[in-house]
């Protein structure tokens, strides 16, 4: 009877720490809501994984987690495959915990089962999904999967095996695949390409406009633009979509990366102004840049030049916060993106498109040891934003110690939505 009392006392104790760590509001408190020493996967069988690992498609230190979206009970995640062994690039985990999970688990997120199947993650078969870093999820229930189509990029040697293109499932009807596009090579090059962030404006279920980040370190970086309507892609470029030279490395707690990527994080202003303004910003560089829409949905033009005016791309200020990674644009036209070297959550409005953009931006959350590498955000739909940290930096320094947790699933509250919505 003592032994029961102790334990149900301990039990007790741990469920209001946990109840006491998980509340949280706006800019002082989060959740870490999934956290992970190592990646696993749900596998056909036992011997299969084993398989895997003897002949080196299964190699766990080389699954990095990095893009989210989270639909109704369902967490969409990625481990791209810049390096070899990694056996998924697209899979689905739970938007829900028990409390025995949340209370005892909590070093030991869910192993990560393939999506939309197993064999629509085989690699070398073009039809199915190569390297997947990035989603958007429209408001028609269509989750936009960017395929950079080849494989082990960040490697000496990476393998072109298959031209870039857009997924589109429909989530609500049996996960069917609605529409496939292949990019032309014209457009997004088959053999440099690392197509990654996406935005989509759609005013009706036909009528919308991908906009796409290609932020490839050894080719030009550029904006690429996918009209669903027409089945049409074409390509904008400007100076400052590139990589700035005195950026391109960056230091997180002692441990520096190198980062020579251009335009990578991308912001559309909201359905209430008609997706009207894009912004963007890039991993090797610290300024906030913007373009008004209705110039890149010009085909007839962008076609014939790719390139646009200094005076259609304006520079809206640098962040003090230094380089991000990923980004989010809410209903309210808040712009939330990573701080890299701060490892926080920072945020600016661009509400009625001000001057000094960057100037004005407030940290949201942030926490130098959890929080290492704020990769990729998304919205759930009740009034939080989530984003993963995955300690790149280590990663990239290949100074990952699987005995700790690196990688990290993280929610705040915003009492906002995604752009898409209202």
């Amino acid at each position: 009877m003592e032994f029961i009392s102790i334990f149900l006392t301990l039990f007790l104790t741990s469920i209001k720490a946990f109840q006491i760590n998980t509340t949280f509001q706006f800019g002082s408190n989060y959740e870490v809501f999934y956290q992970w020493k190592q990646i696993d996967y749900n596998f056909p069988n036992n011997s299969y994984r084993t398989e895997l690992i003897n002949n080196g498609g299964f190699i766990q230190k080389n699954c990095v987690p990095t893009g989210i979206k989270i639909f109704q009970d369902k967490v969409f995640i990625t481990t791209p495959r810049y390096s070899p062994g990694v056996p998924y690039t697209l899979s689905v985990i739970p938007y829900k915990k028990s409390y025995f999970d949340q209370i005892f688990r909590r070093n030991n997120g869910p192993k990560l089962t393939p999506y939309p199947s197993h064999q629509m993650n085989q690699i070398g078969t073009c039809s199915a999904l190569q390297l997947v870093q990035a989603m958007e999820l429209d408001q028609y229930n269509r989750l936009w999967i960017v395929d950079v189509g080849r494989v082990e990029i960040l490697t000496d040697m990476p393998k072109n095996n298959c031209a870039a293109k857009l997924v589109i499932v429909d989530l609500m009807n049996g996960n069917k695949i609605e529409r496939v596009y292949e990019f032309p090579n014209s457009v997004v090059p088959r053999d440099g390409n690392v197509i990654k962030d996406t935005q989509v404006a759609c005013t009706s279920r036909e009528d919308c406009f991908a906009y796409i980040s290609n932020i490839n370190a050894t080719e030009v970086s550029a904006l690429i633009i996918y009209d669903y309507k027409n089945n049409d892609s074409w390509m904008a470029y400007h100076p400052s979509m590139l990589a700035d030279p005195e950026k391109a490395d960056v230091t997180i707690e002692g441990t520096s990366a190198s980062v020579p990527f251009g335009i990578t994080a991308l912001g559309l202003t909201p359905k209430s102004t008609n997706f009207s303004t894009l912004y963007f910003s890039k991993i090797a560089g610290d300024h906030i840049y913007r373009i008004n829409t209705s110039t890149l949905k010009n085909n007839t033009r962008l076609k014939m030049n790719s390139s646009l005016l200094d005076i259609e791309v304006q520079d809206v200020g640098a962040k003090p916060s230094g380089q991000s990674d990923g980004s989010a644009m809410d209903n309210r036209g808040r712009w939330y993106f990573g701080s890299l070297p701060e490892s926080a959550v920072y945020f600016v409005d661009t509400t009625g498109n001000p001057v000094n953009l960057a100037g004005t931006e407030m940290k949201a959350v942030g926490n130098r040891r959890e929080m290492q590498w704020p990769d990729t955000f998304s919205f759930d739909g009740v009034g939080n934003l989530l984003f993963t940290t995955n300690r790149f930096q280590l990663v990239d320094a290949q100074m990952i110690n699987p005995n700790e947790v690196n990688y990290r699933l993280i929610r705040f509250r915003t009492d906002s939505v995604s752009y898409l919505s209202g």
